[in-house]
């Protein structure tokens, strides 16, 4: 059975978050602009057309981590299901990420995670939007519990602590001008 014969799979997703509140976040703008796309969040991954998992880097053990959630996502998932890997293990090991899970359909990294409905379009054969440089929503949809939400007002970090990955992984510091806070 295909997306399109599932009767409750076309342009529905369903998001694996893990990593830290930068991550959560972040999941939580790309589910915001799938949803501008005309996207709906599906109740369970096995209604969802598109899965979508988060991954985190930031030590050896996230690392395993997140490809052991890749994994047991890509062997449950339905032919007719899309399955996207973003976030921070795809910025630091995207190319041999390729290389190994050929069960994922899509790779983003931390930098083009908004940009994801323009590339599951055309996964999808319909109309894609055109690649440009990702725009930050003020809002986006809450993984979180309803009496919380992050707000990002900050990217990344400048001191390059010899034990921290977040400057390789997500740039240098770059606050967000007050006016789109």
């Amino acid at each position: 059975m295909n997306a399109a014969e599932h009767p409750h799979a076309t342009g529905t997703y369903y998001f694996f978050n893990l990593g830290c509140p930068k991550n959560i976040a972040d999941a939580g703008h790309a589910a915001a602009r799938l949803e501008e796309a005309g996207w709906t969040e599906a109740e369970t991954p096995a209604g969802a057309e598109l899965l979508v998992v988060t991954t985190c880097s930031f030590i050896a053990e996230a690392e395993e981590e997140s490809v052991d959630e890749i994994l047991r996502v890509g062997a449950a998932r339905e032919s007719w299901q899309k399955l996207a890997v973003l976030g921070c293990l795809v910025s630091r090991e995207g190319e041999k990420l390729r290389g190994l899970l050929p069960e994922v359909d899509l790779f983003l990294d931390v930098h083009e995670m908004d940009m994801l409905p323009g590339f599951v379009g055309s996964v999808r054969n319909v109309h894609a939007a055109e690649r440009k440089g990702a725009v930050r929503r003020a809002s986006g949809k809450l993984f979180t519990p309803s009496h919380l939400a992050y707000l990002k007002i900050a990217e990344g970090c400048s001191n390059h602590c010899s034990y921290c990955t977040i400057p390789s992984i997500r740039g240098e510091l770059k606050s967000r001008e007050l006016d789109e806070v």
